[in-house]
């Protein structure tokens, strides 16, 4: 299995260009005893948001966890910590943004109201 994965790695280190199925090949390499992970590593800080987060694909909103997966793949380093600087400032950000909705009282209804905020 593992030589299986190393052999999917792209030339510039990634996996399907995307960065959580890079920081999951990552973290099964690592755990498989795998060497050679440099580059997905260095691909993973090249394609981290100016938040410090990382989104679904390189350029994207930075999401919870697309961020986590990057920050297990490279743990204790620089790149990790400003990726908890996302997590800590922008998922507050994102999770209040969006103002909440409720179901009417109405059983007959289907449409939740969204307040203003």
């Amino acid at each position: 299995l593992v030589s299986a994965l190393a052999g999917q790695r792209r030339n510039n280190g990634s996996y399907e260009g995307w960065p959580g199925s890079t920081a999951f090949a990552v973290i099964a390499l690592r755990a498989g005893g795998e060497g050679g992970i440099e580059q997905s590593i260095s691909w993973l800080a090249k394609v981290q948001n100016g938040d410090g987060g990382w989104g679904d694909v390189p350029g994207s909103p930075s999401t919870a966890d697309g961020t986590g997966a990057a920050m297990q793949a490279m743990p204790a380093s620089s790149v990790a910590k400003h990726g908890l600087g996302f997590l800590r400032t922008g998922t507050l950000t994102l999770q209040t943004s969006t103002p909440p909705c409720i179901r009417s009282a109405d059983p007959s209804s289907n449409t939740p109201h969204c307040s203003s905020g």
